[in-house]
């Protein structure tokens, strides 16, 4: 017979009802930019945005307990009056993060948002160069690195490893960000983090120790060990450099994993269209069990 538990990041794994949520949606419009990498554009095309069941899902979610809240995309700057009436019909109880591209003609708009939104908690944003040039060259119009020293929230820089790296390529990212992060007044709030490319991990590679990636990085001088997170679907290293909070990360390309007769699941991920899924394939395993048991305590 089939069992469902929940996986946490805080907590390996959660056998009691939970008091937190998690909740990933899709920015309820189709995005202007035509960024390389996107790998949500086809959903987009191929299902359609409906905003009035994603926001009607929203305002639905429970308002006893937590909720943690990433609004994705597509670029949720895009539209910044509808990113507003997402985080207001929110309950009380959610923190509130945003994907965002950083772009010229929408950050500016973005700051002001989080600066009056106390539920927005951070931002996330990819580059992945040792310098703005390099990232300009596969993102067009992005802004420029000063312009996330005066981000009301706290903001986590996303770099994917690539191939071919050396411990130069991490110590020069570090290096491009540290004197921004630096600045901020609350760094706690703020990291970068280099991602493992998730259509390479496995699990046969996902909670390996002595990988290239791990040893270049701990091979920078001034890098420090500081703990690590595991679950299920993921592992995160933690690290000090220079009073950066630096993370490598590592994590299946989906969150909704079986091990024997029991499945595993994360969160939840609400489409463009509404559509309400458990995993970032649309598949909605064990969707009942999350809706009866995380946000209902188990009654009916």
């Amino acid at each position: 017979m089939t069992q469902y538990r929940l996986t946490s990041r805080k907590m390996p794994i959660l056998d009691t009802y939970p008091k937190e949520s998690r909740v990933s949606v899709y920015f309820p419009k189709d995005c202007p930019n035509t960024c390389p990498f996107c790998t949500s554009r086809e959903d987009y095309r191929k299902w359609g945005v409906n905003p009035y069941k994603v926001m009607q899902f929203l305002a639905a979610l429970p308002t006893d307990m937590k909720h943690i809240v990433t609004i994705t995309g597509g670029e949720p700057a895009s539209d910044i009056n509808m990113l507003r009436d997402m985080i207001h019909v929110l309950p009380p109880t959610a923190d509130v993060y945003i994907n965002t591209t950083a772009l010229t003609n929408t950050f500016d708009r973005l700051k002001e948002l989080v600066g009056e939104e106390s539920r927005v908690q951070g931002i996330a944003v990819s580059r992945h160069g040792a310098n703005i040039a390099d990232d300009k060259l596969i993102l067009h119009g992005i802004v420029e690195d000063d312009a996330f020293k005066d981000v009301p929230c706290g903001i986590r820089i996303n770099a994917v490893v690539p191939d071919v790296f050396d411990a130069d390529y991490f110590r020069n990212i570090m290096e491009r960000w540290r004197p921004i992060f630096c600045q901020r007044p609350n760094v706690y709030k703020t990291g970068l983090t280099f991602r493992f490319d998730y259509n390479k991990c496995n699990f046969g590679n996902l909670h390996l120790l002595d990988t290239p990636e791990i040893k270049a990085l701990m091979s920078v001088p001034d890098v420090q060990y500081a703990g690590q997170s595991i679950s299920d679907y993921a592992h995160t290293m933690l690290y000090n450099y220079r009073g950066m909070r630096i993370r490598y990360h590592r994590c299946l390309p989906g969150v909704v994993v079986k091990i024997g007769d029991t499945i595993s699941l994360r969160e939840l991920v609400v489409y463009p269209d509404g559509f309400v899924a458990t995993d970032w394939d649309r598949t909605n395993v064990g969707l009942d069990w999350y809706m009866s048991n995380v946000f209902h305590n188990g009654e009916e």
